[in-house]
């Protein structure tokens, strides 16, 4: 429980495994309880919106439609987050195929700097700069 980021060096790997899975457990039921005690409350939620109300309708409404907004902004973020993985790893491709395809022992400085041009200077968080 304390071994922090020195696990590997202090515990033994059959420790390890098992300290993780103890922490899973831990975890499950954590969760588990405050579901439940989610569930408990909705009776009670239930009761005091129709009382209030008169009608338990417009809360439905209101957490379908941001259940709907969750879902979709989720699913925009895990499209987006593919679509940029997707396309560095293209690029990576792409430098690989040139500098196999080019003879690096004859002007390896110039199949680099090819190589580099082919990167977004934005993208990996680098300043390119020209050589005269």
């Amino acid at each position: 429980m304390i071994s922090g980021h020195g696990a590997p060096a202090r515990l033994r790997a059959e420790d390890r495994i098992t300290e993780r899975a103890v922490w899973r457990t831990v975890e499950l039921l954590l969760e588990s309880a405050v579901f439940l005690i989610m569930g408990l409350e909705v009776s009670t939620l239930i009761a005091e919106v129709h009382a209030e109300h008169g009608s338990v309708r417009v809360a439905v409404v209101l957490g379908l439609v941001a259940a709907l907004v969750i879902v979709v902004v989720r699913s925009a973020f895990i499209a987006l987050s593919l679509w940029s993985l997707a396309r560095r790893e293209r690029r990576a491709n792409a430098v690989r195929e040139l500098l196999r395809i080019r003879d690096l022992g004859t002007y390896p400085f110039v199949v680099l700097e090819e190589a580099l041009s082919q990167i977004d200077a934005d993208q990996v968080g680098m300043e390119l700069r020209q050589t005269a």
